[in-house]
Order: structure tokens, then sequence, then C-alpha cells
């Protein structure tokens, strides 16, 4: 994967750039959203070069102190 930010957007951070399979170059979205200080929500969608999209996930993370 190949993913980059422009940084924090209020309380979302979202990754975005490719993710290489085979000779597939895929569109990747990952995004994490602060919820509180210590629990963010996660999410990661990978589609097609038509848009298609292939995969979703979505999680929950907790800060590990």
């Amino acid at each position: 994967m190949d993913l980059t930010t422009p940084g924090w957007d209020g309380s979302r951070l979202v990754f975005s750039g490719f993710m290489t399979t085979g000779e597939d170059r895929l569109p990747v979205e990952q995004v994490f959203t602060r919820k509180t200080a210590a629990e963010y929500g996660a999410s990661m969608k990978v589609t097609d070069a038509a848009g298609t999209m292939l995969a979703w996930e979505k999680g929950k993370l907790r800060k590990i102190r």
C-alpha cells in the first residue's frame, strides 16, 4: 500500500492511495475517527479501477497505556 494524508481534519484522519495486488493497482481509503481520547473508529474501503467497492472493513480501536 502507498497511502498519504493531509493530516487531521477535526476528529477524522483520512488516508488515500493505492494497494498493489498481483498486477492490479487498486484505490484505497482508510479513515480513523477519534471518538474519545482513548477510543478510535477505523474503516478501510478498497475499490477497483471502475469505482466498484471490493472490500469494506470497519473496526473499533482502543488506546493501550
